[in-house]
């Protein structure tokens, strides 16, 4: 115990260790449990500690909320990066935008789409940025969308202030500073208002909540940097987040990694791509294998659960129940998927339609269009399966079928909301906020307790500034959400649980509120 710990006790350090991995899937072994302390000691100030063993029991003893979550995640994660950070990577990803997805995307749309998972304090959406207006010479006739996601609210602040010290610099090409910053007092840098136009910051947790998802606009990307975030989390949180990415890239799109966390194991569902000194993974095809996303659990992985079992927890007998249900709830093994062949002969179109949602809430959308698309072959037409399949082709980033199929749901039946609400979306993400507010605020006319319009239109008034009418449509939805159990799905889109939803919409909320007053 003297190897890993000065001052907490080894079977509070296990509690703690199964917990913090349930709610944010952070790994922390035996073999790191100094750091585990570390972060304990580093927090203990913002929850109004000064013991750390009063206060590692109290985490034990406490149901958190959403905000006591983020304060902790923010100790226990590190957000060292700066401008262009592994200079090669960019050089290698400029190729290929210019050799392959730009081209492809001139011909197509004018789109381009990539998310920094893991942005921390921003420099990385920043350095994407600028390398987009440098290689694409008619970026203002693009639809360029760059998201930032972190789950640590004060990096994300420091993002969208977008305000810089020289240590950001390190490393940094010598044209970075004169050309896209602005130097408002002695060593600190402004990044300019075009690029910083360019991004969406916002909060996202990669171990709870949901991607690809219409939700949080986190779908069809032609890109995704993930870099030095993989490292922090349990073995299977991995193989989850991978499969979960490949899911929201587009046919040749790339995920970026650091060459500490890539593996052939994992990535299996990947082509990889060798630049110089580089390393890429590349989905070439939208084919679904599991296997591809499985790793071998190795003898020595530590098994949380098991080490919390076999502690003598004497002070705590009485609360050992109820953490072990936490522990067992919070880390309900993913449920295997398999590629499923359905049977769809002499099958009524209700049920094929709900073997298609089961398909879709799996992430199997191969397999849930083809049973869509045998209904909607027939002379039928049916706005339900309409709807699905318009949902498939916007998770994965095909805008126009996305739009058609909807409006084709809409003609056939003027009352459903779900439809106009995939258009508010695709409308919001085509640059036309306008539109997408009116046509958020249709759907409420026709149904006021439809929870999605009234998060999308927080969310839109919320990025132009108006905070306390954004709060009210916030507030809106979590009023609504209370009807809701926390582990129902809300709406099916993108696998949200209510309780994940209302954890979300409350850390808005909260961030509003700290600006409007």
């Amino acid at each position: 115990m003297e190897l890993y710990l000065k001052h907490i006790q080894e079977n509070i350090a296990v509690q703690l260790s199964g917990l913090i991995s349930s709610k944010l899937g952070l790994n922390f072994p035996k073999d790191r449990f100094r750091d585990l302390e570390t972060g304990l000691n580093k927090a203990k100030k913002d929850f109004d500690f000064d013991d750390v063993n009063n206060f590692a029991e109290w985490l034990i003893e406490t149901e958190l909320n959403s905000t006591q979550i983020e304060q902790l995640a923010s100790h226990f994660t590190i957000g060292e990066t700066y401008f262009f950070r592994d200079i090669k990577y960019f050089k290698a990803i400029e190729k290929i935008l210019v050799e392959e997805i730009i081209p492809k995307h001139v011909e197509k749309d004018k789109r381009i789409r990539i998310w920094s998972a893991g942005c921390s304090t921003g420099e990385e959406p920043y350095s994407i940025s600028i390398m987009l207006s440098q290689i694409i010479p008619d970026i203002k006739n693009w639809s360029t969308t760059v998201i930032g996601t972190d789950l640590n609210s004060k990096s994300l602040k420091k993002a969208k202030i977008g305000l810089y010290k020289e240590w950001s610099f390190r490393n940094s090409p010598d044209w970075l500073k004169p050309e896209y910053f602005t130097e408002v007092s002695k060593g600190s840098y402004q990044i300019n208002q075009k690029i910083k136009d360019m991004i969406n910051f916002q909060y996202h947790n990669l171990a709870l909540d949901p991607y690809p998802s219409l939700i949080n606009n986190l779908f069809g990307f032609d890109i995704i940097f993930c870099r030095n975030v993989l490292m922090y989390f349990t073995q299977d949180l991995i193989a989850q987040v991978i499969e979960k990415f490949f899911h929201a890239l587009n046919i040749g799109g790339l995920l970026i990694v650091s060459p500490s966390e890539a593996s052939h194991v994992l990535f299996g569902a990947y082509e990889s791509l060798y630049e110089p000194d580089v390393i890429l993974y590349k989905k070439t095809n939208s084919d679904y294998i599991p296997e591809k996303f499985s790793f071998k659990q190795k003898e020595s992985d530590f098994n949380i659960e098991k080490e919390f079992l076999n502690y003598d927890l004497l002070p705590y007998q009485k609360k050992r129940k109820k953490i072990i249900d936490r522990i067992s709830t919070l880390r309900k093994e993913p449920e295997k998927k398999s590629v499923i062949s359905i049977e769809i002969k002499n099958k009524p179109e209700s049920e094929i339609i709900h073997d298609a949602v089961n398909l879709y809430n799996k992430g199997l959308f191969d397999e849930s269009e083809k049973l869509l698309k045998s209904v909607l072959s027939s002379k039928n037409q049916n706005s339900v399966a309409m709807t699905l399949l318009s949902k498939i082709y916007a998770n994965r980033g095909n805008t126009e079928d996305a739009k058609n199929w909807s409006q084709k749901a809409i003609d056939i039946d003027k009352l459903n909301p779900e439809p106009y609400y995939i258009q508010a979306m695709l409308l919001q993400e085509n640059g036309d906020p306008g539109k997408a507010i009116d046509l958020f605020k249709k759907i409420l006319y026709i149904d006021s307790k439809f929870v999605l319009a009234h998060f999308g239109l927080g969310n839109l008034l919320l990025k132009q500034g108006k905070l306390s009418e954004s709060s009210k449509y916030f507030r809106n939805a979590s009023r609504l959400l209370k009807d809701y159990n926390d582990y129902d799905i809300v709406e099916d889109y993108g696998g949200i649980t209510a309780g994940r939803f209302k954890e979300i919409i409350n850390i808005l909320i909260e961030n509003n509120d700290k600006q409007v007053f």
